[in-house]
Parts: structure tokens; sequence; C-alpha cells
């Protein structure tokens, strides 16, 4: 599949890295590893700002600055987080090149700093929903051409069209006085937002003649998406992730008929389990 593998940075020492130093060093020998495979590319992922000291994200904005890298990095994830965007702002951080995920402790103002700065915005509103943390105010930044993109918080909320729907009604709901997002905005937020958010929309995104075939096809022929008048709205408001039949990447089919075509499912279950176990058993030593 394809990948953008985020090189994490952070002033504590961690199994991965004893400081930040050695998170660069790491992080960068892992990006000239795979720098010519087409599939994989990577960015800088910074943990939250308040957990970085501003000699490190100094370093990463220098790093940053010289090589065009994408960054993503949680920014005002909840409502009792310190403030970010004003430092990131002072430090050189908030630029087209950065991917502000979460967004939901924001006032007017921090909305203006990321308009005027051409940041991306990635929004997780199930990760919100579930840990209580605040809404990312979408609409406010769709008003501004804010290039808002879709993600989640981690694996335990995997399903995108759950993510997008999830976002949609929120929208709608939490945010009336806002100009309206239609659902063809929505898919884009899916789609292209994503790969420009992580700096690949030349490349990825859109089905147009010379970007790579990464086609998803979405079976609306099932009851509780007919009939359909608008393809767009049924994939935002009523589609599943089990209508996923076909899948492509790079013109490779992974999926047909909605079975994997290249990976052992029994054997990625048991590889799952083995890090259960591997992982259960760490947490009760500490």
């Amino acid at each position: 599949m394809r990948v953008c593998v985020g090189l994490p940075v952070q002033d504590t020492p961690s199994v991965w890295a004893g400081s930040a130093s050695e998170c660069l060093q790491k992080g960068f020998n892992l990006r000239d590893e795979y720098r010519d495979d087409p599939l994989i590319t990577t960015a800088l992922a910074p943990v939250e700002p308040a957990s970085l000291s501003d000699e490190t994200l100094e370093r990463v904005r220098t790093l940053v600055d010289e090589l065009e890298v994408p960054i993503y990095m949680h920014v005002n994830e909840s409502r009792g987080c310190a403030p970010s965007l004003e430092r990131l702002e002072k430090l050189g951080l908030l630029s087209p090149l950065l991917a502000a995920v979460h967004m939901v402790k924001l006032d007017s103002a921090d909305v203006e700093r990321v308009a005027a700065a051409g940041a991306s915005v990635v929004h997780c509103p199930q990760s919100n929903l579930k840990l209580g943390s605040g809404l990312c105010p979408v609409p406010l930044f769709k008003d501004r051409s804010v290039n808002v993109a879709l993600g989640s918080g981690g694996v335990s909320n995997n399903d995108l069209l759950a993510e997008l729907r999830s976002a949609a009604l929120i929208a709608s709901s939490m945010f009336p006085a806002a100009s309206p997002v239609d659902a063809h905005d929505w898919l884009q937020t899916a789609t292209l937002n994503g790969a420009r958010a992580l700096g690949l929309a030349e490349s990825i995104g859109s089905l147009v003649p010379g970007k790579w075939a990464d086609v998803c096809c979405i079976d609306l022929g099932r009851p509780n998406t007919q009939p359909t008048y608008d393809p767009a709205a049924q994939i935002v408001f009523a589609a599943s992730r089990e209508q996923v039949s076909d899948v492509w990447v790079a013109g490779r089919m992974l999926v047909r008929d909605r079975e994997l075509t290249h990976l052992d499912t029994a054997a990625v279950l048991n590889r799952a389990e083995l890090w259960r176990v591997r992982i259960a058993a760490a947490q009760v030593t500490e």
C-alpha cells in the first residue's frame, strides 16, 4: 500500500531514541533508505508542542525549511492543553508545510493565523468525540479557504467512511451559522485534501492523467445506498466500509471483490495477537 511515515521527534527518551537528536538521525536514515520507493514518503512528526523545547522546534523548522519536508503534529488538541499556534508562529513553524492535527481549542484569531500561513488542518472527529476533547470548527476553516483533511486519532478509529460521516454531521449541527459544506467538498476532504496536507497532491488524491492510479471502488448498489441521486452524498451520509469492493494502489489491485489479493489475513491476525501479548506484558512490567 501507500504510506507517508511520520518520523517521530521528542525530547524525552523512548524505545525508539534517547533524545531529539537521535530521533532526527534515525528518522532521516529511514528517509534516505526509502528515498526512491514510489509508495513510501516521509514527514517529520514531532509530538505536541508543549512537550518540546524551543531548541528542538527550531531544529525541526530548519530541517523543514532546508528539505521542504512536510510536518504534522498534534496542535491545540484539547481544551486542557496549552495554546500552541502562537508559539509555532513565533518559531516559524506555522507554514504551508504544516498539517495541524485535531485543532479543537481555538478562537477566531487562531483561525486567521492558520489561514494566513496557508497551513493545513487534519480533522479527527471520532477521536475527538471519544475523548470528549472538543470539536474542530471545520466550516470556519472552510470559510477562510483553509485546506482541511480527514484523519483518525489512531487504529481504534480507522474507518474512514465513518469518520467522514461523523465530520459532516457534526459540522451541520454544531456550526449552523457557518457556510454549509456540501457532500462533494466533504469527499474532497477525505481524498485530495489529505494528499495536499502531506505534500503529495501532484501525484495522488484525484483521478486525473499523470497521477498514480490509486482507486477505491464503493458499491452503491446495496439497499442502504439506493436509490442514488448524488453518489457523493451517498458515500458521505450512507455508505459503509463493507461496501468497498476493489482497491488499486499505483495501478496494482490490492482488493478484489472485498478480498485482499496480496496479504494473508490469518497471518496478519496472528501477528497482531503476538504484538498484543508483547505489549500487554510490557505494560504489566511497567
